[in-house]
């Protein structure tokens, strides 16, 4: 019975250590593709993209994304995305974290969506206008960089 006690304290502590960093672990390509490409198919007409992350104009063509935690340390970080004239043809996110440190993604317009408790860049969509097959990327964004997760969503 005692050694029946010290397993299931065992298998607890490492179940519980495993829920702790569950959200700063990164996400199945496999699982996460098609479900956020089911997702950006959405099967009504409506001009809502519930996958998108809440945003303020700034100056120019600028935008700051709100709300956004990558660094999971309970205050927002800043993200500022510059898109600058449209004749350049790229967008520049600005992730400034809460506790210090940034680095800059560059890239053709995108939007920040947020899924399954994940932050991404969504590259290449044409909401509310439909946007062909294979013609998306999908980025993960971390405290520390952006990395390719969806190629062709």
């Amino acid at each position: 019975m005692k050694s029946a006690a010290k397993l299931f304290s065992v298998v607890m502590v490492i179940v519980i250590a495993g829920a702790v960093g569950a959200s700063d672990r990164q996400p199945s390509a496999a699982v996460v593709c098609p479900l956020v490409a089911k997702a950006l198919s959405p099967s009504d007409k409506s001009n809502v993209m519930p996958l998108y992350v809440d945003w303020l104009p700034g100056e120019g063509r600028s935008v700051s994304y709100q709300g956004v935690d990558l660094d999971l340390d309970g205050e927002p970080d800043r993200l500022i995305q510059d898109c600058g004239s449209p004749s350049e043809g790229s967008c520049t996110l600005r992730v400034s974290l809460s506790r210090g440190g940034f680095y800059d993604f560059t890239e053709s317009p995108f939007r920040v969506v947020r899924f399954q408790d994940h932050y991404y860049i969504l590259v290449g969509d044409r909401f509310p206008d439909p946007t062909p097959k294979g013609e998306r990327q999908l980025f993960l964004l971390r405290k520390n960089m952006a990395a390719l997760i969806c190629n062709a969503l």
